[in-house]
């Protein structure tokens, strides 16, 4: 039973030539995001990573980051001053703060937080 798990998400994404759409449901008896920026991650989030060229990670970059140039990684929450956007790989800066592509709902009744992304292709 989803309301009785202490975790639980289901993932859905769909592309056309101009647009991105992800959303992701999750269930989580506490919702809990204790950090914004660099450390959104830190907590209750969802972080994405998306690679426009579908050209695999490169071996050969240094670190623990496979990212080759056109990828990007972004993480989302719903913090206390609001939904919250953080990018920490890619070439154009397309999350920070704010963003009027993301859409985060938390119903506390159901343990339900909703996750809407649109995104245009053309940033990508």
């Amino acid at each position: 039973n989803i309301k009785e798990a202490d975790f639980f998400a289901r993932i859905m994404k769909k592309w056309d030539e101009e647009h991105l759409y992800i959303l992701v449901e999750t269930y989580d008896d506490a919702h809990s995001v204790m950090y914004t920026g660099l450390n959104l991650w830190d907590g209750d989030a969802l972080q994405v990573s998306v690679d426009p060229l579908n050209d695999g990670t490169n071996p050969e970059a240094a670190g623990s980051s496979k990212y080759r140039a056109d990828d990007y990684e972004i993480g989302f929450a719903l913090t206390g001053a609001g939904p919250e956007a953080y990018q920490w790989y890619g070439l154009n800066t397309i999350a920070k703060g704010t963003v009027d592509w993301v859409k985060i709902i938390r119903d506390a009744d159901t343990n339900c937080t909703k996750y809407l992304l649109a995104r245009s292709c053309s940033c990508l």
